[in-house]
């Protein structure tokens, strides 16, 4: 139905793993209209001049609770500069392929496992934001 297909961003030909998003906190802003140079009129009228290229953001919180190896794992579909991406649109109900950039994220500690052979970091929820360029 509608060629929904299961996920909800694909980076280089990669699924990124749903299991990864606390799917509650999916949120987006897709094809958001860029103006230039609009203006209100004399009688308080707003003209605008929308520009045709859209951009679309894309935010989300990762689950409770990411091992570090799991964390790694999601950072390695980014290239927080410039990364080329398939996610579903919701304005268009399809997906669509942009080019974005990570907004900076910061990665709150839970837990620290501290043991000689199996030290691991526990992450709480990750906020990541995703926008276009």
């Amino acid at each position: 139905m509608f060629g929904f297909m299961g996920y909800m961003l694909m980076v280089d030909g990669r699924i990124f793993p749903n299991d990864y998003i606390a799917l509650d906190t999916w949120n987006t802003s897709p094809d958001k209209r860029t103006d230039e140079d609009s203006y209100t009129n004399g009688n308080g009228e707003l003209v605008r001049n929308i520009l045709p290229h859209k951009r679309t953001t894309i935010t989300f919180n990762t689950v409770d609770g990411l091992h570090l190896s799991e964390k790694t794992d999601m950072q390695s579909f980014f290239n927080r500069d410039k990364t080329t991406m398939t996610y579903w649109n919701d304005e268009k109900n399809q997906y669509e392929t942009g080019t974005f950039y990570v907004v900076d994220p910061q990665y709150p500690i839970k837990q620290i496992v501290d043991d000689s052979e199996n030290s691991d970091i526990i992450y709480g929820p990750i906020t990541v934001e995703i926008i276009e360029y």
